[in-house]
């Protein structure tokens, strides 16, 4: 029976596995902001080998690019704030508190699709940029970007898409 991937039901994010592997222990970012997640793999290189006068190559050589996983969100409280953007949250007034440099991380994902598609991360290298736009017709974004990396554990696949368990 086909399989199809349409829409985004809840999108999980955690630390890696003590051995570098897909993590066990993830919990759901929240509410994305509708229709902003996506899986995009890049286009890859494409070289052609070509002898002197002639038309067509006689080697091709493709070499695929990577995958990069999108998604915004809209919970701006400061624990999501220190999840994405690192500095540190001060417990008596409840106020994040920005790095004075740039913060990024490895984590774990799992996006699950609401035809029951499971999408597996197990190595992902994420940052993520404030697109706070102070309108009344407009919500802060937290725009989250997740680079698709080789996984540390020699025997997994850097993206895993499977039928979601039951």
């Amino acid at each position: 029976m086909a399989k199809y991937g349409v829409g985004l039901k809840d999108l999980k994010i955690g630390a890696q596995a003590a051995n570098g592997g897909m993590g066990t222990s993830l919990v759901s970012v929240g509410k994305v902001y509708k229709e902003t997640a996506s899986i995009i793999d890049e286009d890859g290189t494409v070289t052609k080998h070509f002898a002197e006068n002639d038309r067509y190559p006689f080697l091709t050589v493709y070499e695929a690019a990577g995958t990069t996983i999108k998604f915004t969100l809209t919970d701006i409280a400061p624990d999501k704030l220190k999840e994405f953007f690192g500095g540190e949250v001060e417990s008596a007034s409840k106020a994040w508190k920005s790095p004075m440099t740039s913060f990024s991380c490895e984590r774990s994902l799992s996006l699950e699709t609401v035809m029951g598609v499971t999408i597996d991360i197990p190595n992902a290298f994420i940052y993520a940029k404030l697109n706070w736009n102070l309108s009344q017709k407009e919500v802060a974004k937290v725009e989250v970007t997740a680079e698709v990396q080789a996984p540390k554990v020699a025997s997994e696949a850097p993206m895993i898409i499977k039928e979601t368990a039951a």
